[in-house]
C-alpha cells in the first residue's frame, strides 16, 4: 500500500473545513428557528453567543482577564474559581486575539477560530495514526468522518479545552505510534496543560515503549525515562504560576472541589448511583442513558483494543473513563469521550461492513444535530 501523498492531506483538510462549516451553520441558524426552552430571548440573534454556555464563561474569563480575577463573588466568593480550568486553551485564544488585533477581531472569535485550527489539526493526526494502525488510506478517511460525526463532536467548536486536549492527545499518539518517544513527550505537554486527565501521559508512553520492545525491561534507558517524564511540565509548569500568583501549588485542586467535584474511589457506586438515576423520573432521564451508555460503550471499546490495538491504547481508554469516574460525578462523560482517540480506532473498523457503517453514521448524523442543537440552547447535554 502507498504512502499517503499531500493531496490525501489536503482532502483531509477540506473533510475538516466541510464539518466546521457545516457544524456552524447549523448551529447558527438552529439557535434562531428553532426555539427551545433553554435559550435567553437576548441572545438568540447574537452572532458568535449561541456558543457561549456553562464553562464556557470561565474560559472566556481566563482569555479575558487571566486567574487572578473574581468570578461573580456573589456566587463562588473571595475564591478565584477559574483556576479549576487548565490554561492551556484559554492562553491560545489570548495568544491568536493579540496577534490579531489588527482586524478587530474579538476574544471570542478568537477562542472559537482557534478550535478550528485546532480541529484541523486533530484531523491531519488522526488521518495519519489510523493510516499507521492499517496502512489503509480508505480505514484512515472513513476513521475521520466517524469520528467527526460523534454525536457529541460539535465541544471540538465549543469554546471548551476539548479541541486542544484531542489535538495534544492525537499528536502524543501519533509520534507514540511511529517511535518518536520525545516528540510524543513534547505533544504530553500541551494535554497536561489541557486538562487534568492529561497526567496519565507518562504512563501511556512507557507501557508503549516496552510493549513495542517486547517488555524487555532491560532495554530501557535514561532518554526513554526522561521522554516519559516530558509530558509532566504542562502541569508542574501551571501549578509554579499557581503558586506564584495564587499562593498554593495545589489551587487548582482546591478550586475544583469547590465547583463540582468529590474524590470518590468506589467507581462501580458511582456509576450504580447514576444508573439508579434513569428511572427517578416520570420519563426516562435520558441525560443518564446518554452517560452510562457512554461508559458502557468505550468500556466495550478498551476490551476489544487489548486484542485489536495494543495495550497501551487500551489502558488509555480505561484511565480516561476512570478518572473522571473517580469525581463521583458522570455529568461530563459525554463530551470526555470525545478525547479517547484510541477508541475510534476501533470504530473506524467497521469501514467494510456498509449496513453497519451508514447505520453508524445516521444515527450519529442525528444525534450530532439534534446535542448542537440543545447546547446552542443552552439545554445541558455534558
Amino acid at each position: 500500500m502507498k504512502k499517503y501523498l499531500k493531496s490525501d492531506i489536503s482532502k483531509v483538510v477540506l473533510i475538516a473545513l466541510i464539518w466546521i462549516l457545516v457544524v456552524n451553520l447549523f448551529s447558527y441558524w438552529g439557535s434562531k428557528i428553532f426555539k427551545m426552552e433553554g435559550i435567553s430571548a437576548n441572545r438568540r440573534f447574537a452572532t458568535v453567543d449561541h456558543w457561549f454556555w456553562y464553562d464556557s464563561g470561565f474560559y472566556l474569563g481566563i482569555a479575558s482577564n487571566g486567574y487572578k480575577t473574581l468570578h461573580d463573588p456573589e456566587v463562588w466568593g473571595q475564591n478565584y474559581v477559574r483556576a479549576a480550568f487548565f490554561p492551556m486553551y484559554p492562553l491560545t485564544g489570548r495568544l491568536f486575539y493579540d496577534a490579531l488585533k489588527f482586524t478587530n477581531i474579538d476574544v471570542r472569535q478568537s477562542m472559537l477560530f482557534v478550535n478550528y485550527l485546532f480541529v484541523i489539526g486533530i484531523s491531519i493526526f488522526l488521518y495519519k495514526l489510523a493510516y499507521e494502525y492499517k496502512k489503509d488510506k480508505e480505514y484512515s478517511y472513513k476513521t475521520l468522518i466517524y469520528f467527526l460525526v460523534f454525536p457529541f463532536s460539535f465541544f471540538l467548536l465549543a469554546p471548551y479545552s476539548e479541541a486542544s486536549l484531542v489535538f495534544f492527545t492525537v499528536g502524543a499518539i501519533y509520534f507514540m505510534s511511529k517511535g518518536n518517544y520525545l516528540w510524543a513527550g513534547l505533544m504530553g505537554i500541551g494535554a497536561t496543560a489541557s486538562r487534568f486527565i492529561g497526567i496519565i501521559f507518562p504512563l501511556i508512553i512507557f507501557l508503549h515503549y516496552l510493549e513495542s520492545n517486547d517488555w524487555k525491561i532491560k532495554s530501557i534507558n535514561i532518554r526513554i525515562i526522561l521522554y516519559c517524564i516530558i509530558p509532566t511540565l504542562g502541569l508542574l509548569g501551571y501549578m509554579v504560576y499557581q503558586k506564584i500568583y495564587l499562593g498554593d501549588y495545589m489551587y487548582f485542586y482546591k478550586m475544583q472541589k469547590l465547583w463540582r467535584s468529590d474524590f470518590e474511589i468506589n467507581v462501580f457506586k458511582t456509576v450504580w448511583i447514576n444508573y439508579k438515576e434513569i428511572f427517578h423520573r416520570d420519563f426516562f432521564n435520558y441525560r443518564r442513558i446518554n452517560e452510562i451508555g457512554s461508559i458502557i460503550a468505550f468500556s466495550v471499546l478498551g476490551l476489544i483494543s487489548i486484542k485489536k490495538t495494543n495495550i497501551a491504547f487500551a489502558v488509555f481508554i480505561f484511565l480516561s473513563l476512570l478518572v473522571p469516574l473517580l469525581t463521583g460525578r458522570v455529568d461530563s462523560i459525554n463530551r470526555f469521550v470525545v478525547t479517547i482517540v484510541p477508541a475510534f480506532l476501533i470504530i473506524g473498523l467497521i469501514y467494510k461492513n456498509r449496513l453497519l457503517e451508514w447505520a453508524y453514521i445516521l444515527i450519529c448524523i442525528l444525534f450530532l444535530a439534534m446535542f448542537t442543537l440543545m447546547f446552542t440552547h443552552s439545554m445541558w447535554v455534558a
